[in-house]
Parts: structure tokens; sequence; C-alpha cells
């Protein structure tokens, strides 16, 4: 009875632990994840430019706002800063979002908290890991402006941000 209710535990734990089969091909095989798309810079109901009325639809109202200049005064920087995230508008149009808790997370699933290696599992290797900052840029784009940039520190995820970026 025991041997049974070993290999019982050996089976269930075994199917625990494989990816999901979305994940796997036919062969048994990780799949490489899908490129990025459109969908994929959504976070909650915002889509991938959303005007600060639908960010107050989706997020509610700030509990701040910072707002600065760059580039000698040729671009006003508002940042609204909630617990859970903050935007960015840029001479009043979404700049990008940055999630910092596990409350919020990417249209695949990945939250602040996670391990590294789900990362991998959800987007690929990425195209630059520089000072732990793994870089996703946006393919239907050829300028590498518009990404997901993930911030990692000792194997896990610290921060995501979803848009553009300043060249």
């Amino acid at each position: 009875m025991a041997i049974w209710w070993f290999a019982v535990g050996v089976g269930a734990l075994t199917k625990l632990l494989q990816p999901p089969p979305s994940r796997v091909n036919e062969t048994g095989n990780w799949q490489n994840p899908e490129r990025l798309t459109a969908a994929d810079f959504r976070v909650a109901t915002l889509d991938d430019d959303p005007d600060s009325a639908a960010v107050v639809r989706a997020l509610g109202k700030p509990d701040s706002i910072v707002r600065s200049e760059i580039m000698g005064g040729e671009a006003d920087l508002a940042d609204w800063y909630y617990r859970d995230a903050f935007v960015t508008f840029t001479n009043g149009s979404f700049f990008g979002i940055r999630l910092r808790s596990p409350r919020l997370a990417t249209k695949r699933g990945l939250r602040v908290g996670d391990p590294v290696r789900r990362v991998r599992q959800l987007y690929g290797v990425p195209s630059d890991t520089t000072d732990g900052e793994w870089m996703y840029p946006d393919p239907s784009r050829h300028d590498f402006l518009h990404t997901i940039s993930i911030l990692t520190e000792r194997g896990t995820v610290r921060s995501i941000y979803l848009g553009w970026t300043i060249d």
C-alpha cells in the first residue's frame, strides 16, 4: 500500500512540475514564446496608448503627480504615482507604465516578484540584459524605442516597464 501512495505522489509531483500544455509541443519540448504583439503592451484595461481619462478609469486618481522637463525644456514629463505602478506622460501623451508590485500583471501574466525563469518562459531570450534589465523590443518597430523592460535583481523580477524609451 505504501508503494502505491508513493507512486501516486510521484505521479502528481511530476504532473505539477510539467510546463503548461500551451508551452509544450507534440514532442514534449519547450516552445519558444510567441513574438511580442501590440496586445503584450496592455496592462489591466489600458491599451498601449491610453489618454489620461483611460488611466484614471483603470487605476483611479493618482496618489501624486510629479512634473519635470527634459531635453532643455523641449518635453514636459508628468509621472503619475500609484501604490502599485507609475504612469508617465510626455507632452500630454502616454509614454509608459512601470509595475512596482505583484498586484498588476502583464498580458502574459508576469508579475513583480516572479523568478527570472518565468520571464524566460513567457518572453524568451531578451535582446539585452545590461545591469539586470532584460529588454524585449517591439518587433514591429526597428528603432528599439518601444519595449518591455524587466528589471531583475538576484533572480527575481523587481519592476516591469511597458512603453517608450528616449533615445
